[in-house]
């Protein structure tokens, strides 16, 4: 827990001016991930569409949004 609090003291410093911090992660709660097997050995991940707002939050983090469609092992 202790590590997770770091964290999130680390992000909302990084993130400050950017509006509120609650909102980001209200907007990043609703990202759904699901995996789909279409034969075998073909395994994805698919993910919902991430909010606009929260788009610049990874700018500020310097990372790149997760591909939307991943061929996973």
């Amino acid at each position: 827990m202790r590590l997770a609090f770091i964290m999130g003291q680390h992000l909302r410093l990084k993130l400050k001016g950017m509006g509120g911090f609650g909102g980001l992660l209200e907007a990043l709660g609703r990202v759904r991930q699901r995996r789909s097997r279409t034969g075998p050995g073909h395994k994805y991940r698919f993910r919902d569409e991430i909010p606009a707002e929260a788009m610049p939050a990874f700018r500020a983090l310097g990372m790149a949004p997760p591909k939307r469609v991943e061929k996973v092992s």
